[in-house]
C-alpha cells in the first residue's frame, strides 16, 4: 500500500495520485498517513467515481480528514463512473503533474 510506504519509509516525492484507491487503513490509520503525507509536502489527487461504491465512502472520509488536518488535496468524482479509469485519466494526470510547475 503506497500510503503506508511513504509514511513508512524515506520516500521523496512532490505529488501522489490515487486511483480510485482502495484504502482501508484509513479507518486506524488516517491521521498519521495524513502526518506523513503534510510533513513530506506531497500533494494527493484523488479520482474516483461517483459510482465505485467500494472506494469512494473511503475516498470521502480520507479528503474529509486531509482537509481538516490542512493536506494539499483534491479529488475528482467522476460522475457516472464506477471503479474504474475515467476517459480523460491522461488529461487529468498530466494536468496534476505539470500544474505549479
Amino acid at each position: 500500500m503506497i500510503l503506508r510506504v511513504i509514511r513508512d519509509m524515506s520516500v521523496k516525492c512532490n505529488k501522489i495520485i490515487l486511483q480510485s484507491p482502495w484504502i482501508p487503513v484509513v479507518e486506524d490509520n488516517i491521521n498519521s498517513l495524513i502526518e506523513a503525507l503534510k510533513k513530506k509536502n506531497i500533494e494527493v489527487l484523488i479520482i474516483c467515481g461517483n459510482d465505485d461504491e467500494d472506494c469512494l465512502p473511503q475516498c470521502k472520509t480520507f479528503e474529509a480528514k486531509a482537509i481538516e488536518k490542512g493536506l494539499d488535496i483534491n479529488a475528482l468524482y467522476i460522475e457516472g463512473l464506477g471503479h474504474d479509469y475515467p476517459g480523460s485519466f491522461n488529461e487529468i494526470v498530466l494536468d496534476f503533474v505539470n500544474k505549479d510547475n
